[in-house]
C-alpha cells in the first residue's frame, strides 16, 4: 500500500522515485540526492514537496517503522 501511496499519478515521476526511495526502501537524503545528481537540500525539497502533495490529494501517509520495512 505505501508504495502505491508513494507512486501516486498526482506526483511527477521524479517525486514519485524520491519519496519511494526515502520511505519504502529508507535510503537517506544524501543517498537518494547523490544518485539524482542534486545537492540534499534540493532532494529534501523535493521529497517535503512530494508528501503535501500526498496529503494534499487526500491519501493517509503513514510512514513504517525499521521493523515494518523489514517485513
Amino acid at each position: 500500500r505505501l508504495l502505491f501511496i508513494c507512486c501516486h499519478p498526482d506526483l511527477p515521476a521524479t517525486q514519485q522515485i524520491a519519496v519511494a526511495l526515502r520511505i519504502v526502501s529508507g535510503l537517506s537524503v544524501k543517498q537518494i540526492a547523490r544518485a539524482f545528481l542534486v545537492g540534499e537540500s534540493a532532494m529534501e525539497q523535493r521529497i517535503t514537496r512530494a508528501k503535501a502533495r500526498i496529503a494534499d490529494a487526500g491519501v493517509p501517509f503513514e510512514t513504517p517503522g525499521a521493523v515494518e520495512r523489514s517485513e
